[in-house]
């Protein structure tokens, strides 16, 4: 008999795919965004022209290059395919509608916004471009971090959280005569009427009867606790 074939499992996503007829999460959305912005953003013309203004003749050994380029940081030359242009100020995160504005206008800058930094060395030394990512991504995390204070066992509680508390809670003072007013002022229901009442043969008039008594019983309570109270 031939074997049989497994059945194949399709994984259902646990994020919700409401962009793009379904195909597509916010994250993925916004990530599709950023990178159509990046991908025309490389043919934006003052990206040339920062380029053009940090390079010189090449008198080297190497007859097959024309240009090199001077860092912005480090104020060494390099070879073109050994640099990269790069924005003074970061760009920024794109995930959401809010940040699109920043991100546009921090993306297309003028001339002014770029430099050329030093990305590809041959020397073995860290280029200045990988600095400058490296700076700003542990600049970000911290400022994530910042946000978010997390607390674990046995650590103790940062400064601030351990002062002694001061409020105080006030209570109202009653004094008898207080007392007595309110006690003359409650609605009065004569005993007798009760009784007539949980005696009569009508259900209505025996519950009715049962709540005035019940009643009476809690204003007895209540003022002998109050009495008690201011003695």
């Amino acid at each position: 008999m031939p074997p049989k074939k497994k059945k194949q499992t399709v994984k259902k996503s646990r994020v919700g795919k409401n962009r793009n007829n379904g195909t597509l999460s916010e994250a993925g959305f916004w990530s599709l965004i950023r990178s159509t912005l990046r991908n025309a953003s490389r043919w934006w013309k003052p990206i040339a022209e920062a380029k053009k203004r940090a390079r010189r003749a090449y008198k080297g050994k190497n007859k097959s290059q024309k240009w090199e380029y001077q860092c912005a940081h480090c104020k060494e030359w390099f070879m073109e395919k050994e640099i990269a242009v790069d924005h003074i100020v970061e760009v920024g995160s794109l995930t959401c509608g809010d940040d699109l504005k920043g991100f546009v206008e921090r993306l297309f800058v003028e001339v002014d916004g770029f430099q050329v930094l030093c990305n590809k060395r041959t020397d073995g030394k860290e280029s200045c471009h990988k600095k400058k990512t490296d700076n700003y991504m542990k600049n970000k995390k911290k400022a994530k971090a910042s946000q978010k204070t997390k607390l674990k066992v046995g650590k103790p509680l940062p400064r601030g959280l351990n002062i002694t508390d001061t409020s105080f809670k006030s209570k109202k003072i009653v004094i008898r005569a207080q007392v007595e007013q309110e006690a003359r002022q409650q609605p009065r229901v004569k005993i007798s009427e009760i009784l007539q009442k949980l005696a009569h043969s009508n259900i209505a008039n025996k519950i009715d009867g049962l709540t005035q008594l019940k009643v009476s019983i809690d204003q007895i309570l209540k003022l002998e606790v109050a009495f008690a109270y201011v003695q």
